[in-house]
């Protein structure tokens, strides 16, 4: 008797995080974006402790999906929270303020207690967000992010600084693989701490890690939460 012998296929296993490309990221929320080691500090003027350079984080799009920021690969998001016509650090550590007070996270400073003043600032902040979030659905989709002026920043020259090239629409970012087409951020949600991007195979461009705004870009994008 002559026995067929049959390729057993081994069940694949969904992956909802793979390591590059487009798909799900998390999202870390004070992300220490200069990456140097943060001791703890009294305040100059009292009321407890605070963690030194806390004022220069930023809420990081994980796109590489490793679990840390890494300069030069993952996007940092990024509002001109001040509106005077420009990016810089403090607005994108008032980002990453918006992001946490969006879900009732009033602790601004990351030294585990919640002042009155940070209470204030957070409710402001949160009235932010909501401003933002047109469609009331928690999360900020592309056009929310697009209309509200906020850009995608990634680190090329891994100095620190923000450069107008580096700052990228959220309709045209670079390819997390360092190859392939232009990436649309498709939303951010601050509650699950997930962003999910996808390739723009159509108009988007084919970009490696630079590119300046990277690809389509449609309409006028505004300074601040105008809309």
């Amino acid at each position: 008797m002559i026995y067929a012998h049959h390729h057993i296929s081994r069940p694949r296993i969904y992956n909802p995080f793979p390591r590059n490309g487009a798909g799900y990221q998390g999202n870390i929320v004070d992300g220490n974006l200069d990456g140097n080691f943060r001791p703890w500090r009294r305040n100059l003027f009292g009321g407890g402790w605070n963690r030194q350079g806390s004022d220069r984080s930023g809420y990081v799009l994980d796109t590489n999906r490793n679990g840390r920021y890494d300069r030069g690969r993952d996007g940092v998001l990024a509002f001109d929270m001040n509106r005077d016509g420009r990016i810089d650090r403090n607005d994108i550590n008032n980002t990453n303020n918006m992001m946490k007070a969006a879900t009732g996270n009033y602790d601004l400073n990351g030294d585990g207690r919640t002042t009155w003043i940070e209470r204030i600032q957070g409710n402001a902040l949160r009235g932010q967000y909501s401003q933002l979030d047109r469609n009331r659905d928690g999360r900020l989709d592309t056009h929310e992010i697009a209309r509200g002026g906020g850009q995608v920043w990634i680190d090329h020259s891994r100095g620190g600084g923000v450069s107008r090239n580096e700052l990228y629409s959220p309709y045209g970012l670079p390819n997390s693989r360092g190859y392939g087409p232009s990436q649309r951020l498709d939303y951010v949600d601050p509650f699950s701490r997930h962003s999910h991007t996808s390739n723009n195979f159509w108009g988007g461009g084919w970009g490696g890690s630079h590119g300046g705004h990277g690809g389509y870009i449609p309409g006028r994008m505004y300074a601040g939460f105008g809309y």
